[in-house]
């Protein structure tokens, strides 16, 4: 178990299973994790919420994929420093290139090594 940094955490993911999993791991690793199964209620929930870290799925249900909800969490004044961590089945060099641009500072492909993701969060520094 990871003794070190708590940190509020929003997932955004449509895969129950998948994120109900990557919840109870960060957890046990003594974040306060929330959860949403699409764009429209992980904004929501991370303007109630105001996650510290954001992991975020590209290819969500609804109007707003991840990437452009990346774009809107960082015009959002509350948000716009919260470190988002893009979660995606696709490893492409344009894939990752196109999640930069739409704000992510890191890229993550599934199936996500757990072990990476909790050094990403242990790096965070509050701004």
């Amino acid at each position: 178990m990871n003794k070190g940094y708590f940190r509020r955490i929003l997932i955004v993911e449509d895969n129950a299973d998948s994120a109900e999993s990557l919840k109870l791991l960060l957890e046990i690793n003594n974040h306060s994790v929330r959860v949403a199964a699409d764009s429209e209620s992980g904004l929501k929930t991370a303007q109630q919420f105001l996650p510290q870290i954001i992991i975020c799925d590209i290819g969500l249900p609804g109007r707003i994929n991840g990437l452009d909800l990346a774009k809107i969490f960082k015009q959002d004044e509350k948000l716009k420093s919260a470190y988002l961590i893009a979660l995606s089945g696709y490893g492409r060099a344009e894939d990752i290139s196109e999640a930069k641009n739409a704000g992510f500072d890191y890229y993550l492909v599934k199936p996500m090594d757990f072990d990476k993701l909790i050094k990403l969060i242990g790096s965070f520094k509050d701004t």
